[in-house]
């Protein structure tokens, strides 16, 4: 999202329009071949990163690991994150739930 979010800002300070699509709120989730295409350019940065951090410094490696791991896997993030499945999952685990929702389970 921070990529997603800075080349949107790079846009409209460069003149440029700025659309922000629709989800598909189905039930199937997001395909690979769609994530991939739009994860691509951060998994390459955090590929980069680690690569050109772990040549050149890699006593800052472990700081920046966080960062780049979450770029590198962020397409199977997109993709298992949008699964109606592992929603539900998570619901049961009580996770992502308001406290209006925790509260009325008890109920």
């Amino acid at each position: 999202m921070m990529l997603f979010h800075s080349s949107f800002l790079l846009n409209i300070l460069m003149g440029n329009a700025v659309g922000w699509p629709p989800q598909a709120r189905g039930d199937r989730g997001m395909a690979w071949p769609i994530a991939l295409r739009r994860h691509i350019p951060h998994i390459m940065l955090g590929l980069a990163t680690v690569a050109i951090l772990a040549e050149l410094t890699p006593n800052y490696l472990p700081w920046v690991l966080p960062v780049a791991i979450g770029l590198i896997f962020s397409a199977p993030v997109a993709v298992l994150s949008s699964r109606l499945k592992t929603g539900a999952y998570a619901r049961r685990l009580g996770m992502f739930v308001t406290p209006e929702e925790q509260n009325r389970g008890r109920r």
